[in-house]
């Protein structure tokens, strides 16, 4: 028996897409290494998976990037409406709560109080 990692393949600012592994929170969002520079920066992010656009602000441990996903799971929106060009006005013309915890869990922040790592990580 043989295991296939899922994958999804992330825009590059050069426009060359890469595939990366990726942990599947949902069917538009997964957990991706970050990449700085075409390489893995030692982090992780959140990644619209019909874009290849990363999700989150920043990127942190796999233990806060669970979180944040988790968060974002849980958050009643219609992601499919969500595309690389409409991203601001979409997060826009959510009801207040579910832009107050998309805003939230966007902004992955790994520090000693919640996992163990600080703000470098």
């Amino acid at each position: 028996m043989s295991f296939v990692l899922p994958t999804v393949d992330i825009a590059t600012r050069e426009g060359v897409p890469i595939t990366l592994p990726c942990e599947p929170i949902n069917d538009v969002l997964a957990i991706t290494p970050a990449v700085g520079r075409g390489r893995f920066i030692g982090a992780f992010t959140i990644t619209h998976r019909p874009t290849g656009r990363e999700f989150t602000e920043s990127g942190g441990c796999i233990d806060c990037c669970r979180e944040a996903g988790r968060l974002l799971a849980e958050v009643a929106v219609d992601w499919s409406a969500l595309t690389a060009d409409n991203s601001l006005d979409w997060l826009k013309a959510l009801p207040a709560d579910a832009q107050a915890a998309v805003t939230k869990a966007r902004a992955i922040s790994c520090d000693q109080w919640h996992c163990g790592q600080d703000d470098e990580s």
